[in-house]
């Protein structure tokens, strides 16, 4: 058989999960196997069998759950939040606007709503709810949405240049842009947002216009980063 090689490798240099105490886990520059293989994109793993049944079992055991509960539950709470105050904002500005061109402005007593939602929501204003909404919005929605997206960016020599030949091909741009898609869509989303909660407290025709226009283009990009948010899951990734 000719010279034979055969070289042992212990699982801590290949699984993800850190052991404590360990002088290997412990260093501050430590990265497993598999980390590497799934951060640089390495082609010649995607059909190993091995590597493809280490991932979906962390998936089945642990990965499913905390990306519902991190990623999944808080993006679907910001987008109900989103609809119902974009859905409300939008029906008092239609009643203001058929109010001024019969001709007889605005009315000063805000038309009360009923929400079947609970008692805590009966009888409340329609604005003092949509100011709490994009208050809301404006507070934790930014922010989380800033942060996660900051968390999701791919913006090293790795992401744009993988086989680091010093050149760009357009595939190599798409892929980079599909990276950071997350990171494009909730930075702007969150710019536009707290531009329309601004332009909410202008009295102009063309400010409120303007509002609307910029809760349109909000509502655009965070419906289109739900694909994102949706594809980890097999049935929709197989799909898209």
């Amino acid at each position: 058989y000719g010279n034979v090689h055969m070289t042992k490798t212990s699982l801590e240099q290949i699984d993800t999960f850190r052991i404590h105490c360990s002088v290997l886990h412990d260093h501050p520059k430590f990265r497993p196997a598999l980390q590497i293989i799934a951060r640089h994109e390495v082609e010649a793993f995607t059909s190993d069998e091995l590597f493809n049944k280490l991932l979906l079992e962390k998936w089945d055991n642990f990965g499913r759950s905390m990306y519902i509960r991190t990623n999944f539950l808080p993006y679907v709470a910001l987008l109900v939040l989103f609809s119902t105050m974009l859905s409300l904002r939008c029906t008092e500005k239609n009643e203001e606007w058929s109010l001024l061109q019969m001709g007889q402005g605005p009315q000063m007593d805000v038309p009360k709503v009923e929400f079947m939602w609970g008692h805590m929501w009966d009888e409340l204003y329609t604005n003092l709810v949509t100011s709490v909404l994009q208050t809301v919005l404006l507070v934790l929605g930014v922010p989380w949405l800033l942060y996660t997206g900051w968390k999701q960016r791919r913006l090293g020599p790795k992401d744009y240049d993988p086989n680091e030949d010093g050149e760009i091909s357009a595939q190599e741009m798409m892929l980079f842009i599909y990276k950071n898609a997350t990171f494009l869509l909730n930075t702007t989303s969150s710019v536009v947002i707290s531009i329309a909660y601004v332009v909410a407290y202008g009295r102009e025709r063309e400010m409120q216009r303007l509002e609307l226009q910029l809760w349109a283009v909000a509502s655009v990009l965070l419906w289109c980063n739900f694909l994102n948010i949706i594809m980890p899951f097999k049935f929709f990734g197989i799909l898209v």
